[in-house]
């Protein structure tokens, strides 16, 4: 592949890179090594699927907790509920606002 391609990376199921032995010594619980590592070719992590309505809570390093559902497989869609807290959602909104006007464009059923 060409330079526009990351290089392949592990992750381990919760998100964790696995960048050397090092970090997978650090993500090992107890003494034990993760029991499953993920290979993803373009470096970059995405949350397995599962299956349409499965969902899966995950903890934010912040420490709130996010819930990751299934809308589709094909192409993935995933549903990110809490991902952002009230107020990161309320800052982001107060800088777009100035910004925002009514669209030029509109679509007309006939």
């Amino acid at each position: 592949r060409g330079p526009q391609w990351q290089d392949p990376a592990f992750f381990t199921p919760e998100g964790q890179r696995i960048a050397s032995l090092a970090a997978l010594a650090r993500a090992s619980t107890g003494g034990q090594s993760p029991a499953v590592l993920c290979l993803y070719e373009g470096g970059q992590f995405i949350w397995p699927p599962g299956h349409v309505d499965s969902e899966r809570f995950v903890e934010l390093p912040d420490g709130h907790r996010a819930t990751i559902r299934t809308l589709s497989l094909q192409p993935v869609v995933l549903s990110i509920e809490n991902f952002l807290r009230p107020e990161e959602s309320g800052h982001i909104i107060e800088k777009a606002l100035p910004h925002l006007k009514k669209s030029g464009v509109a679509l007309k059923d006939v």
